[in-house]
C-alpha cells in the first residue's frame, strides 16, 4: 500500500466520520450495510488496479474492521 492509498483510506474515514457514523450506528443494520457499501465504492476509487479481486475484499474488509472496532 503507497502513501498515498493511505491518505486516501484517510480520507475516507473523515468523510465517514462526517456523513455516516452517527451515534450507536453499530446497532442499526442499514446503517451497517451503508458504510460497507460506502467503504466499497471510495476505495474502488482510490485504490490501484493492481489490486486484483481477493486483496481488494480484504482491504475493504480491513477498513470495514477498522470503522467498526473504532468508531
Amino acid at each position: 500500500m503507497t502513501a498515498c492509498d493511505k491518505e486516501g483510506i484517510t480520507e475516507l474515514i473523515e468523510k465517514l466520520k462526517q456523513e455516516k457514523l452517527v451515534m450507536e450506528w453499530t446497532k442499526q443494520q442499514q446503517r451497517i450495510a451503508d458504510v460497507k457499501v460506502t467503504i466499497e465504492k471510495e476505495l474502488d476509487n482510490i485504490l490501484p488496479d493492481k489490486y486484483d479481486r481477493q486483496l481488494f475484499a480484504q482491504t475493504c474488509n480491513e477498513v470495514f474492521d477498522h470503522v467498526y472496532q473504532s468508531y
